[in-house]
């Protein structure tokens, strides 16, 4: 069971860093499109964010998930 939520907390993290690259990209690609005379809504804009925002949730979940497994004790083998 520790084992598993150690797992668990490290395949967010990573998935998370996979998703904050992808929403990076994102913004940059947005901003690019703005600067060549694109017009950029706010349901774009804040599609955007939102995309930045979901990993940083993802990595902190992740981090306490980790926390937790690691601080759990295996239970005795009965």
């Amino acid at each position: 069971m520790v084992k598993n939520l150690i797992w668990l907390g490290a395949a967010l993290t990573l998935m998370s860093m996979v998703g904050g690259v992808w929403a990076a990209v994102h913004l940059v690609n947005l901003g690019i499109a703005a600067d060549e005379g694109a017009e950029v809504t706010s349901d774009m804009s804040r599609t955007a964010w939102l995309a930045l925002y979901a990993p940083v949730v993802t990595f902190v979940a992740g981090v306490v998930i980790i926390i937790v497994g690691g601080t759990q004790r295996p239970r005795a083998a009965d």
